[in-house]
């Protein structure tokens, strides 16, 4: 008998110069993809904020791919462990503050 289930996920920081909708996502996966600013992703998880703005890519009600801007709120992310998303987040923020690309975030 197991006293706790731990679970690990991996996640890797990409750098991409594509465009959002030249990526190709499993609708079976994924709902969406979202660029924003990294200081608002922080700003959400923790709490400080509770909607903020994104660009990317969602399944419409038809099934179809439609870029869109829209707010977002921490439902809108697949559930993790509260400090999963901060600890990806940070990481990021860490790799962008060394001279690195833009300082924005894509998610699913």
């Amino acid at each position: 008998m197991f006293g706790s289930l731990i679970c690990f996920f991996y996640s890797f920081l990409y750098e991409s110069n594509l465009p959002l909708d030249a990526y190709r996502l499993q609708e079976e996966e994924v709902t969406g993809i979202i660029k924003m600013e990294i200081g608002q992703a922080i700003q959400l998880f923790s709490g400080k904020i509770h909607t903020s703005r994104a660009s990317g890519m969602r399944l419409d009600e038809n099934g179809s791919w439609r870029y869109r801007e829209f707010e977002v709120q921490r439902s809108d992310f697949a559930p993790h462990a509260d400090d999963y998303y901060m600890k990806i987040f940070e990481a990021a923020k860490q790799y962008f503050d060394q001279g690195n690309d833009t300082g924005q975030v894509v998610g699913s």
